[in-house]
């Protein structure tokens, strides 16, 4: 309805909203909340001339009423707006820049801007993707990212019983995928919601025989807290080789399952995948899920 009063007058939509009144079958409560968007727009863009970047971001992620829409008191939801507060750290990093230019380079580099309708999927390109999806896929090179304790293993995982187990062969997972070279990065410092931490690298790298590693000139072997039990090789030992065996499918539309943040459900739909089983499951309580069955805390009934 906007747009096509936007393509009739020749105007941008932004221009459009100026006046709901004169938009053809808004009514009242729908030209109210469009005054009231306009009126948000305006303040931000008076306030990003004044203030840091990284304010006015947080200004729109309350004003806007985002925070309250994905900070729903659940889990899950607490980690949406974690994910928002580190999208407005990453701001910070722009301070010192005019306004307006600020603004353009950090959208960016966040990728929030990019040319998609460009892009050419026939030449060589890297294929981003979690360590929970990899498996049974294989790539000529990986770099796997975040080896720092707290990321790899997860803070979560270091303070549950078993958990350090689970992400030792999660990390094996990774590096398997490699064909040819594999590349593991950690960082020095890492920005994370507006502050620099310094961040230790992960227990898994010392875990790993010196002779197959090779290290940047001048870098040495960093100790970083114990394995908490096994050593990655005996992770190793444990494994199927790879590739992985084909995958089974463990459950079937109709079926009652119990999730333990999501509480009792129905799948509605399961898809085998290359790398997984992906299920649709209508909670009751929270409406429609997507979950991967070798990760979601499924039980039947």
């Amino acid at each position: 309805m906007i747009e096509a009063a936007a393509a009739t007058r020749g105007l941008p939509v932004g221009d459009v909203i100026r006046d709901p009144g004169s938009i053809a079958g808004i009514g009242g409560a729908g030209s109210a909340a469009l005054v009231e968007f306009r009126d948000l727009i305006d303040g931000l863009r008076l306030d990003l001339a004044e203030r840091p970047l990284q304010e006015v971001i947080g200004e729109m992620l309350v004003r806007s009423g985002l925070q309250r829409m994905v900070d729903d008191g659940t889990e899950e939801g607490a980690d949406r707006w974690q994910n928002l507060l580190e999208f407005k750290g990453l701001a910070s990093e722009y301070e010192g820049m005019a306004a307006p230019e600020a603004l353009g380079q950090f959208l960016e580099d966040t990728a929030l801007v990019s040319d998609v309708d460009s892009l050419e999927e026939d030449k060589p390109g890297l294929t981003l993707i979690t360590l929970h999806m990899v498996k049974g896929l294989e790539f000529p090179v990986v770099f796997m990212v975040g080896m720092e304790e707290g990321l790899l293993p997860h803070l979560r995982a270091i303070e549950e019983p078993g958990g350090i187990d689970e992400e030792r062969r999660l990390c094996y997972v990774g590096m398997t995928r490699a064909m040819r070279r594999l590349y593991l990065f950690h960082a020095f410092r890492r920005h994370l919601f507006g502050v620099a931490n310094l961040n230790m690298p992960s227990r898994f790298l010392n875990e790993l025989p010196e002779s197959i590693l090779e290290r940047p000139a001048g870098s040495t072997r960093i100790r970083s807290g114990g394995s908490g039990g096994q050593s990655l090789l005996d992770a190793v030992s444990r494994q199927p080789p790879s590739p992985a065996p084909p995958l089974v499918q463990r459950y079937l539309a109709g079926e009652r399952v119990s999730h333990k943040s999501f509480g009792a459900g129905t799948i509605v739909k399961s898809t085998m995948t290359r790398s997984d089983e992906e299920l649709i499951v209508r909670f009751d309580g929270v409406g429609i899920k997507i979950l991967s069955a070798s990760i979601a805390p499924l039980e039947r009934g």
